[in-house]
């Protein structure tokens, strides 16, 4: 692949954008990672880097977020463990999140 042949590119901002949108109009928001990076894409095909490469996404998203950095910055737990606790803070924080949570390990 050559520079510039990826499968994004900038735009104006900084920001990154599909070079071909996936569908007409999405109306969410995908979470996608590898081991190198985290990415949000948006329905407009913008790619959104989060800084910590932490991502949340969602009606409880930014609780569970917050939550999350604050356990990744404070404790020694895993990524699975983090993932169920703050999955569980905003759920208590949050009228439209509720406890139900089905957390997928992948292991590459």
């Amino acid at each position: 692949v050559r520079p510039g042949d990826g499968p994004t590119e900038r735009v104006p901002g900084g920001k990154r954008r599909l070079r071909r949108p996936i569908v007409r109009r999405l109306e969410a928001l995908l979470a996608v990672a590898d081991e190198t990076a985290s990415f949000i894409i948006t329905g407009n095909g913008d790619v959104v880097q989060p800084e910590q490469d932490l991502i949340a996404i969602g009606s409880g998203g930014n609780y569970a977020q917050a939550a999350a950095t604050a356990l990744l910055n404070n404790t020694q737990l895993t990524a699975h463990e983090i993932a169920t606790q703050s999955l569980s803070i905003a759920g208590d924080i949050c009228v439209f999140t509720n406890h139900n949570q089905t957390v997928e390990v992948l292991d590459y």
